[in-house]
């Protein structure tokens, strides 16, 4: 474990194999797993059953992250089958671009999770500034926020594999899932799980992001907000291709089940 640095950091360096947790890597105010500085790790990040990767900064310091990945890359996937939290301003897993050609974020790989994912001051899945996904997220446990979106994908990145749900994604503090500002989501949102929020929209796609490939609902799949719509589509510049298609339940109590306003959708 950490005091007030990262729990384990990679700056500047190469790493091939697996990172694998089945204890407790803890920062009391910095990031559980910091990887950065155009590091290149080849190999998978899990944490197991039962084992806890955490962030313990206080609310309102540094994005400070359980894992994050800053201007580096990593050829493998994140698997979670016990707990990755955050309680500072970073998200539970942070993928970060910088914003900056050629040293951007990049997880070639998935973020699989089994266990639990949280952020109580931040997203519990934060994907921002330029950063790319290749196989996209899916969810069998559950991820979740107290205060912000429960899945952010912002500024400009790119998630392609699509998000993939069939456990909780749901969020207290905001959309449950959010995509914003000309970022892009290849493969859709495909729902048999419940995507929920008791505070925003269920799903948001706006300010220019696109989602290709879609929005489904099928099964027992359950996408549904007591505090804004269900799926919101806003803004001439956001773009919706697939269409959307319902087989469980989609619903509101307080506004639309659906609402697209001023938008391309194909």
């Amino acid at each position: 474990s950490g005091g007030i640095d990262n729990a384990i950091e990679l700056a500047n360096s190469e790493l091939i194999g697996n990172i694998v947790n089945s204890g407790t890597i803890r920062s009391s105010d910095d990031d559980g797993i910091l990887i950065y500085a155009g590091s290149a790790v080849t190999g998978d990040i899990i944490n197991n059953v039962g084992a806890t990767i955490k962030s313990e900064s206080p609310s309102g310091s540094s994005e400070d992250s359980g894992v994050e990945i800053d201007s580096a890359t990593v050829t493998g996937n994140i698997i979670n089958y016990g707990t990755i939290s955050t309680s500072g301003n970073g998200g539970g897993v942070t993928v970060w671009g910088n914003n900056t050609p050629g040293d951007a974020g990049f997880l070639n790989g998935s973020i699989i999770n089994y266990g639990t994912i949280s952020g109580s001051s931040a997203e519990a899945v934060d994907i921002y500034d330029g950063a790319t996904v290749t196989q996209g997220i899916r969810n069998y446990g559950t991820i979740f926020s107290s205060s912000d979106a429960a899945i952010e994908i912002d500024e400009g990145s790119v998630v392609s594999g699509g998000i993939i749900n069939a456990g909780d994604i749901p969020s207290d503090g905001d959309d449950a899932i959010e995509i914003n500002t000309d970022a892009v989501v290849n493969g859709g949102i495909a729902n048999t799980g419940n995507i929920t929020s008791t505070d925003n929209d269920a799903i948001e796609i706006i300010n220019g992001a696109t989602v290709n490939g879609g929005i489904s609902n099928t099964g027992s799949g359950v996408i549904s907000t007591s505090a804004g719509d269900a799926i919101a589509i806003d803004d001439a510049d956001s773009t919706l291709t697939g269409g959307i298609y319902n087989a469980g339940t989609i619903s509101s109590t307080t506004a639309d089940a659906v609402d697209i306003r001023d938008v391309d959708s194909e």
